[in-house]
């Protein structure tokens, strides 16, 4: 099956040729090899370590559709949470800064502005 998982990196290393990347997938560890092509891409994905990632990647499932051994990752990033109390922060100190009370008015001014 080649998809999107969300998981969880748990240890990336060996020695080369056998270098692999743990990845937490459903409570389930899987292990991806590196080839040996791969390797400086791997050296960035150290950055992800202990991080909560999105990878698209081809595994293999059991006919329960349980992920039992990775074949390869296509691409592998770090998922971003956002805090939501930071977030309505950062946003009423942007308002508060627009000095504004309409804030609606003043988006329709600034986008007459050069007409």
């Amino acid at each position: 099956v080649v998809g999107f998982f969300q998981g969880r990196v748990n240890d990336i290393g060996g020695k080369e040729p056998n270098v692999n990347i743990h990845i937490d997938i459903n409570n389930y560890s899987v292990i991806f090899p590196i080839p040996n092509k791969d390797i400086e891409i791997a050296k960035t994905w150290r950055n992800y370590l202990y991080e909560e990632v999105e990878i698209y990647a081809e595994v293999k499932q059991d006919e329960y559709g349980r992920i039992i051994e990775g074949i390869e990752i296509f691409k592998l990033e770090p998922i971003q949470i956002l805090d939501k109390v930071k977030v309505k922060k950062d946003f009423n100190d942007l308002i508060g800064k627009l000095k504004t009370n309409n804030l609606t008015q003043t988006i329709i001014n600034m986008r007459h502005k050069n007409e």
